[in-house]
């Protein structure tokens, strides 16, 4: 028995919208393994799925690197994105109250650390890919993390740096 989950999703990179799939969780039973179901399962997804989307995509682990290549799937470095909190202007913002966030409103960066950071607070290190219009954002490959990233296709392969969300890697 092999077992899948699959999110559709909107992902938003630089602010060009893709149509996203992601698989999650792919896995067999120990009972049923090495009968090529999960291979079989995948496949079904991409024809099923795969032509609606602009690319479908995954987070493995270390043992299967060599397993997802064959469905097209091509490896993905991610980078890491920080900035120094000394390189965020100070702005005079008036404390406000709590609010609900509105997703279709852009967030003005330096207005929310404002909020954030203390005098202490040396480095911001973001866990989702910032806009890259902010001059003053570091970005360096990604060397730390449990799991591994794969495009199929890599449709956002123009872009020299990337990372997803925290939320989204499962």
């Amino acid at each position: 028995m092999a077992n899948a989950s699959v999110n559709k999703m909107v992902v938003i990179v630089n602010g060009k919208e893709y149509q996203a799939l992601q698989l999650g969780t792919v896995m067999t039973h120990p009972a049923y393994r090495h009968q090529g179901l999960a291979a079989k399962l995948i496949n079904y997804i991409l024809n099923k799925y795969g032509n609606e989307y602009d690319f479908t995509y995954l987070f493995a682990n270390d043992k299967v690197l060599n397993f997802y290549p064959k469905f097209g799937f091509e490896r993905v470095q991610e980078s890491s994105f920080k900035v120094k909190a000394s390189d965020l202007k100070k702005q005079v913002t008036p404390k406000s109250t709590l609010r609900k966030l509105d997703v279709n409103i852009q967030a003005n960066l330096e207005g929310i650390v404002h909020h954030l950071i203390s005098d202490e607070t040396k480095m911001i290190h973001f866990s989702f890919m910032p806009e890259r219009d902010y001059e003053n954002i570091q970005s360096e490959p990604r060397t730390e993390s449990d799991d591994i990233l794969f495009v199929r296709p890599n449709l956002i392969e123009r872009e020299k740096e990337i990372l997803f969300p925290l939320t989204a890697h499962a």
